[in-house]
């Protein structure tokens, strides 16, 4: 049963997938897709110990009926466009060297977001959106509170690449996101300029799905990240 206020308790406390303790980060505006109720309600059902974050592949196996299977995790998952270039960025980070679609695949169904896992998919806001022009009031509802929450688990954790992605504006306040990003880092952040501070790599991308971006800037970005480059 949907409990009325899942998604007005997901504004404030749900910040995505994985686990904080995650030596990798990766920090978007909000989830895609349509905002549905049930999603919010999985949330409540699988955020266990209240830490905010919940398990990937458990969320969408979670929300799966018969008529609606698994879309992003099995045997019969798609890519999800957001995902793949970022995936492909840290694989690329750890070595890897040249894109492989099915090794991409894999860590997508098997380590993309895990609580087990070495990521953190984390989200500004928790309310979905198809488009990043939507008003939704509860959209940036918490803001200060979220953005203090995620500054301050950065600081308890140190994770060795915090990633922030998404430019523009948003729809509510009409600030640029770099802002929101540059606030959590406690830097001032510049697109696609790495910076380090206390042994974490902070950089600011535009959108993964963003017209004109190749594969290959999200394994070259990785590759940069790895050696070091503050460029």
């Amino acid at each position: 049963m949907v409990m009325p206020d899942a998604k007005a308790l997901a504004a404030e406390r749900w910040f995505g997938y994985g686990r904080w303790d995650a030596p990798y980060w990766f920090v978007g505006k909000e989830p895609g897709g349509a905002d549905e109720p049930e999603q919010y309600a999985s949330w409540l059902r699988l955020d266990r110990d209240g830490s905010g974050l919940i398990d990937c592949r458990g969320h969408d196996e979670d929300c799966a009926t018969a008529d609606s299977p698994m879309k992003w995790h099995g045997d019969r998952l798609r890519l999800q466009p957001t995902w793949r270039p970022l995936i492909a960025l840290l694989l690329a980070y750890q070595g890897a060297p040249a894109y492989d679609r099915i090794a991409v695949r894999r860590y997508q169904d098997e380590d993309w977001g895990s609580v087990a896992g070495e990521t953190a998919l984390i989200e500004l806001s928790a309310v979905a959106a198809r488009s990043t022009s939507v008003e939704d009031a509860l959209r940036l509802t918490h803001l200060p509170e979220r953005i203090a929450t995620i500054r301050t688990r950065t600081a308890e954790h140190r994770p060795k690449l915090v990633l922030f992605y998404g430019g523009g504006r948003d729809p509510i306040f009409g600030r640029p996101y770099i802002e929101r990003w540059s606030e959590i880092a406690g830097l001032t952040l510049e697109p696609n300029t790495i910076v380090r501070q206390d042994g974490t790599a902070y950089v600011a991308t535009p959108h993964p799905t963003a017209h004109g971006l190749t594969t290959a800037f999200w394994t070259d970005l990785g590759r940069r990240l790895a050696e070091g480059g503050a460029r």
